[in-house]
């Protein structure tokens, strides 16, 4: 039973670091190496997906993410950069994981939405 413990401790730990790696743990603005909050609003149009940038600064090299998970990536689509008070609209077809597949709003509900750029990131879900 010793070795059950060592194990349920070695997973706990990991999933710790694993938190802290990804900003799960202690994500927010204030420190010194965090990053800021996006201002951005985001719409589930239906067959796409419509984000504006309501900061003051251009956000460059944009990363767009549709329903991620803790453990599986999410559909994302790249975008060079969005200008303040700028929109994109990207059809969620567009929205692709890593391994090719694409995003099929017939068979899959958007769960919630994250934007990662050099400026900072923003993150939401649908209810």
């Amino acid at each position: 039973m010793k070795w059950l413990r060592n194990i349920a401790i070695a997973v706990l730990l990991l999933g710790l670091v694993f938190c802290m790696v990804t900003g799960l743990a202690g994500s927010g603005s204030s420190g010194s190496n965090s990053t800021p909050d996006l201002n951005a609003k985001v719409w589930d149009m239906g067959s796409y997906i419509r984000v504006r940038n309501n900061d003051s600064f251009t956000w460059t090299n944009v990363r767009l993410e549709l329903n991620s998970g803790l453990v599986a990536d999410g559909y994302t689509v790249k975008v060079r950069d969005i200008a303040p008070g700028g929109e994109v609209r990207i059809l969620t077809s567009q929205f692709a994981k890593s391994n090719g597949e694409r995003f099929n709003a017939s068979r899959l509900m958007p769960m919630n939405f994250g934007i990662w750029c050099d400026e900072g990131y923003h993150y939401g879900e649908w209810k």
